[in-house]
């Protein structure tokens, strides 16, 4: 039986039913005559780059789903978002953490890249931490800022083409983060969580929206600052920036962070687990 929500309320025909939504890591009591449960778990998003004397920073990664049937276990660890970069020299967002239950894991999304430097290894930087918790448990790629970020199974990262043009790639489970430093670039939409958005071009040009997820759009830029919105969650839309200070922050449940083109990098959101027995 197909559903429209995200997570769906009952799995197949009086199968498991949703019974627990754990947002922050600790115990976890299940009764004694459940041995086995049904998890869905979604990595962090990562953080948005911070932008500034002429950096051209990346949106944060949206985090990563994995999800099956795992033995009861006694704790859950929730993946902390991604923090964002300052905006002193660039800094680049940090990785989000990993979500576990049991044996089920599933990756941070990737930092945004914060450099200007124009080295193919700067734009596949996503794409390195994107790639924490294999196959199935992936996170989507940060903003890169030149070359091709592919982003691997989470969704691609953004990419700059041409030495400035911003682009978000199409995101798959997890969207990707965006470069801006052009056109308007908009975080990658993700079927669980969205990429952060880009920062527009040196306050010229307006910022980019976040990729949206399950819970959500993601969040606008704040007028014409260059400062972009947060990736929607599992849980809750992306989170606009309410100041030129920094850009919004990811929704709950793995959005990432929008990249701070005027301001520091918003922080990518925690990560979740959906509990069924």
């Amino acid at each position: 039986m197909g559903t429209n929500q995200f997570p769906p309320q009952q799995l197949g025909i009086n199968g498991p039913t949703l019974k627990q939504t754990i947002t922050s890591t600790g115990a976890v009591t299940i009764p004694a005559n459940i041995k086995w449960v049904y998890a869905m778990c979604v990595g962090a998003g990562g953080g948005g780059a911070g932008g500034g004397g002429g950096y051209n920073p990346g949106g944060g990664g949206g985090g990563g789903y994995a999800a099956g049937w795992t033995p009861v276990a006694s704790s859950a660890t929730i993946g902390a978002g991604g923090t964002g970069g300052s905006v002193a020299g660039g800094g680049g967002g940090s990785t989000g953490g990993n979500t576990i239950y049991g044996i089920i894991f599933a990756g941070g999304g990737g930092g945004g890249n914060g450099t200007n430097t124009s080295t193919l290894a700067n734009g596949l930087m996503g794409t390195y931490n994107s790639i924490l918790g294999g196959a199935g448990g992936a996170g989507g790629g940060g903003g890169g800022n030149t070359g091709t970020s592919l982003g691997g199974i989470g969704g691609g990262g953004g990419a700059g083409n041409g030495g400035g043009n911003g682009s978000a790639s199409t995101g798959g489970i997890s969207g990707g983060g965006a470069y801006g430093g052009g056109p308007i670039a908009n975080g990658s939409n993700g079927i669980i969580t969205g990429g952060g958005g880009g920062p527009g071009a040196y306050g010229t040009i307006a910022a980019g929206t976040g990729g949206s997820g399950a819970g959500g759009g993601g969040g606008s830029d704040y007028l014409t600052t260059t400062n972009g919105g947060g990736g929607g969650g599992s849980i809750s839309g992306g989170y606009s920036p309410t100041s030129s200070t920094n850009a919004g922050n990811g929704g709950q449940g793995g959005g990432g962070g929008g990249a701070g083109g005027a301001g520091t990098g918003g922080v990518g959101g925690s990560g979740v687990v959906y509990l069924y027995y």
